[in-house]
């Protein structure tokens, strides 16, 4: 996946290529529209590779985030269920001081 700084910098280079050509003719009037439309065609086939970077860019992204999803659910059962058993331990030992304390008492 090229990164946006790889396309910046291509869309340079064409600019100045462009410019270099531009430079270079002769100056008659039948090199200007193909230089033209030279560049049209290199700067839209430049801009057809950053929507499919970018649209490539944004699938990775839509699957990172599905996972995300699915391991922030995972940890909230894993949390919720840790709260529960927390909560039973909490009971568990407060009835057993409960029962010790009967004990010392009739003792």
């Amino acid at each position: 996946m090229p990164s946006p700084d790889l396309t910046e910098e291509s869309f340079r280079a064409s600019k100045k290529r462009s410019s270099a050509q531009k430079t270079k003719s002769s100056g008659s009037r039948r090199d200007g529209p193909s230089e033209a439309s030279s560049a049209y065609r290199e700067v839209l086939d430049m801009q057809k590779e950053m929507v499919r970077s970018l649209t490539e860019q944004n699938q990775a992204l839509g699957a990172d985030r599905r996972v995300l999803e699915q391991r922030c659910t995972e940890q909230s059962l894993q949390l919720q269920r840790s709260h529960q058993r927390v909560q039973s331990l909490e009971r568990e030992l407060s009835k057993a001081l409960a029962l010790q304390q009967v004990n010392r008492q009739s003792c």
